[in-house]
């Protein structure tokens, strides 16, 4: 997964990846996971680069209006701190396997 990330590989190919270390996985499941795992680990290096940067001062969740109820609430809070939990409780993207949401951030001039 980590190598994939770093490599910039897509998900289609981190999935072929994952399938031949687990035979036992579907090609959906071995989609789910890296889908899943794709995004979180963006978002983590989101949210620790907006930390370290000492511009963004807010984060938001960026999703599509046919995203699951959860996601979707955690879109409707718009812009929160850096530090703050969404509704959902997550610091960041994902909340559910299989998502495709991704985290924004919010410079401090637009604050």
């Amino acid at each position: 997964m980590q190598e994939g990330v770093e490599l910039g590989a897509s998900n289609e190919t981190i999935a072929d990846s994952i399938k031949q270390f687990f035979t036992d996985q579907s090609d959906y499941r071995s989609m789910r996971i890296a889908r899943t795992e794709t995004i979180n680990a963006y978002s983590a290096a989101n949210l620790e680069g907006y930390k370290q940067s000492g511009v963004i001062s807010g984060k938001f969740w960026v999703c599509d209006p046919e995203a699951c109820e959860r996601c979707r609430e955690n879109a409707d809070v718009g812009v929160i701190p850096l530090d703050a939990d969404f509704p959902s409780g997550d610091q960041a993207p994902e909340c559910h396997p299989n998502g495709e949401c991704s985290l924004g951030g919010q410079t401090n001039e637009n604050a």
